[in-house]
């Protein structure tokens, strides 16, 4: 049974205006993701994946081309329809882990629906939830100060979890961590993946966790190859 195409980009391109120059950041990029897949965006700084990343999670808009989420093209969306698609269909995790330093580890999870209708204590309960999930059951109170750098990291990804989304985008989530530490963060959304049948997309300039991917996609210049990984050797 085929899976559910999830993302979707045709002919991407972005271009900036710097003064008297045009940046070229995206120069026509194509891109398939199917439901449930783990899936690479790497390549040097400047090449154009963290730009791509945002246009996936509507963050930012194309230039040209096209970008189709769950089959829906998100140029033909309101903001508000953006917005609540954010909300309600994307996770997102990042590099520098986004806490809120005066908030507790619960209360950073919480942040994505708080100004939601949803009950407080049914989302309170969720998020300890999903803080047990991610290895943190016992440091529930504490705030990032109080956590290390892999602590703080599985609170982002707990966080990224709390809306129940049917895709997480991830842009160098474990680009602040040492290698161990790295590869524990790594294993949990590979783990998450499975169990909960998430498409995950992680952007990374680090090639050493790529070999756990479905699809790996390498950017430079803006423009894009695809390898599709099984059992650990590329077959396309």
């Amino acid at each position: 049974m085929a899976k559910k195409k999830m993302l979707e980009a045709r002919e991407v391109k972005r271009e900036y205006i710097m003064g008297k120059t045009v940046v070229r950041a995206l120069r026509g990029v194509d891109i398939d993701i199917e439901q449930g897949e783990f899936v690479f965006i790497i390549g040097p700084s400047g090449s154009g994946k963290s730009t791509i990343m945002h246009i996936l999670g509507a963050l930012d808009h194309q230039t040209a081309g096209s970008v189709t989420l769950d089959g829906k093209e998100m140029a033909r969306m309101s903001d508000w329809q953006l917005s609540m698609i954010r909300r309600n269909k994307i996770g997102f995790i990042f590099q520098n882990f986004n806490l809120v330093p005066s908030l507790n580890a619960i209360e950073n999870v919480m942040l994505p629906l708080m100004t939601s209708d949803m009950n407080k204590t049914v989302l309170e309960a969720r998020a300890i939830k999903l803080l047990k999930l991610v290895g943190l059951g016992h440091r529930i109170h504490h705030r990032p100060t109080e956590l290390s750098g892999g602590e703080r990291q599985r609170v982002a990804v707990a966080r990224s979890l709390i809306n129940e989304p049917e895709i997480i985008l991830a842009d160098e989530p474990t680009g602040e961590l040492d290698t161990k530490t790295g590869t524990g963060i790594m294993q949990l959304m590979r783990k998450l993946c499975k169990e909960k049948g998430t498409t995950f997309v992680i952007v990374t300039h680090d090639t050493e966790y790529i070999q756990k991917g479905d699809k790996i996609f390498h950017i430079r210049d803006g423009l894009i190859n695809q390898e599709i990984y099984k059992g650990g050797k590329v077959i396309e």
